[in-house]
């Protein structure tokens, strides 16, 4: 009750937000009895907020009292569910007594008290959805990934993050020492910074291009274990980027590459080009998680043309260089509201993992992964 989240709600700038005051519903949650505040505390936090509005950000504070006698949800059973101050009544399921009887079941009179506490308003224009996507490019060393992570960065005056992150770089050094078990456990970790990192940028209006995600240590680490990964291996609490790109070469054309490079090869790049069957989980791990598979033979400009094809026109246009600040502005309001879930899987915001598209059709021949 003594917080203030007035400096986050106003880099996410949401057109509205809405302050619930905790309410014990009998048999429902008898134990939150402690997490409840009184009437002045509540009255105290929302007027912290008061000042949003100045900034275009309405503030809807509902009581606990509110609350009653003015909602209706529909449970997984297809049931109307209300709440009253003696607790949740429920309906007959729906598809059974149809929608008037379901409805007049748990007291079809709220919409006054609905009305009442502004739950009847202007919602606004559809939102543009996701304008600042974050955007991870995969792919063995040799592939071109980071060729292709600076090319794409250019090209949508995009923000680049590593993941794991430069700031890192000390613990990644100590992290690579340890056992497998131990490694992968930071990795996540990793992760998991990055992804504050590119959610912090997109809050600022910023597109982000990611060099690796969260697909490499999943992957790698099932390859590891002898296993193919699967979304399964994935914490749902884990923010994801909107878009992973895999860049595929065949492995002849890979190595080709490498020796032309002269670098000197990690242990694990060794054991990719020796052990025929741990290379070939780590693909079907890609292929497992739905990145979509990107041809990396031709110019760096052709691929990056081709992932551009693929993230579509209502997203990277907000990055370019075209885009103005006021446009920009606004996008960025929308980015930070139209889907959500997804990177705000932190602590401090919610979560959805995010879904990436698969493209199958292009996984073919001996392709490789990065780490």
């Amino acid at each position: 009750m003594h917080e203030d989240p007035s400096d986050w709600l106003l880099r996410c700038k949401p057109e509205r937000v809405k302050l619930l005051q905790c309410g014990v519903v009998p048999g429902e949650n008898d134990d939150a009895i402690a997490l409840q505040c009184d009437t002045a505390a509540f009255a105290q936090y929302q007027s912290r907020l008061a000042h949003l509005a100045a900034s275009g950000i309405k503030v809807v504070a509902e009581r606990s009292e509110d609350l009653l006698d003015s909602y209706a949800m529909i449970d997984p059973r297809g049931r109307f569910r209300q709440a009253h101050s003696d607790g949740y009544v429920e309906s007959a399921p729906i598809d059974e007594v149809g929608v008037e009887m379901a409805w007049q079941q748990v007291g079809a009179n709220i919409i006054e008290r609905f009305r009442a506490r502004g739950g009847e308003y202007d919602s606004g224009a559809p939102s543009l959805g996701l304008c600042h996507p974050i955007i991870a490019i995969e792919g063995l060393d040799g592939t071109g990934k980071s060729t292709v992570v600076r090319a794409l960065s250019e090209r949508l005056n995009a923000t680049t993050i590593g993941c794991p992150p430069s700031r890192l770089r000390a613990e990644r050094a100590v992290a690579d020492t340890l056992e497998p078990e131990e490694r992968r456990k930071w990795y996540w970790h990793s992760n998991q910074e990055a992804m504050k990192d590119a959610t912090d940028a997109v809050f600022r209006g910023q597109t982000v291009v990611m060099d690796r995600s969260f697909a490499s240590t999943a992957v790698y680490g099932a390859a590891e274990r002898g296993e193919v990964a699967a979304l399964e291996h994935v914490s749902r609490d884990l923010a994801r980027p909107d878009h992973i790109f895999f860049l595929a070469l065949d492995e002849e054309e890979r190595q080709r590459r490498l020796q032309g490079r002269g670098d000197t090869r990690t242990s694990e790049e060794t054991r990719l080009a020796e052990d025929d069957a741990f290379r070939q989980r780590v693909i079907e791990g890609y292929r497992a998680l739905g990145v979509v598979w990107i041809d990396a033979r031709g110019t760096v400009d052709e691929i990056v043309d081709k992932i551009m094809g693929r993230i579509g026109d209502n997203e990277h246009s907000a990055g370019s260089r075209s885009q103005s600040s006021s446009q920009s502005s606004e996008s960025s309001k929308h980015a930070a509201i139209g889907r959500p879930i997804r990177r705000v899987t932190r602590p401090f915001i919610g979560a959805r993992p995010n879904a990436v598209e698969n493209d199958r059709n292009r996984s073919q021949g001996k392709h490789g992964a990065s780490h």
